[in-house]
């Protein structure tokens, strides 16, 4: 129960820190901007992607995250530190490789398996709590879009 008090006070937290999100055509712009590389690399699940993009960076907001080297995963190197990338496409391109290293493999021994699944399977997000998070945004944005249409 604790656990839940903290996921809704961080959710009022971002929401009354980043404006009234759902209204924030910068966030949706971006989104858009992210999506179409995604698609263009050929990256499962894009909308999933973008709601760790979103959460890991602060709603594109984040000063002292990864955001700042324009990783919007939170990648870390073998040294512990972010990795970091000259544009936010090289960000995307690296989460690319990233996931077709990966994802085939997960697929093919999970074949029901959903996206959430895979990033716990890929150590990516071990935390309930994580995948809860992300599961919001990516509600979000699939909300977000639909009042767009």
């Amino acid at each position: 129960m604790k656990k839940i008090k903290i996921l809704l006070l961080t959710m009022i937290i971002c929401s009354s820190s980043f404006g009234n999100i759902k209204n924030d055509s910068i966030v949706l712009e971006r989104l858009d901007n992210i999506k179409v590389l995604l698609d263009s690399l050929g990256v499962e699940e894009g909308v999933y992607v973008l709601a760790q993009a979103v959460y890991e960076s602060g709603w594109f907001e984040c000063k002292s995250c990864s955001w700042r080297y324009n990783n919007m995963f939170g990648f870390k190197g073998q040294d512990g530190k972010y990795i970091r990338f000259k544009t936010w496409e090289d960000c995307i391109v690296y989460y690319a490789k990233w996931q077709k290293a990966r994802y085939p493999k997960y697929k093919a021994k999970y074949p029901n398996g959903d996206y959430l699944g895979f990033l716990k399977w890929s150590n990516f997000a071990v935390s309930e709590d994580y995948r809860k998070q992300i599961k919001w945004v990516y509600e979000w944005i699939l909300d977000a879009w639909a009042e767009e249409d």
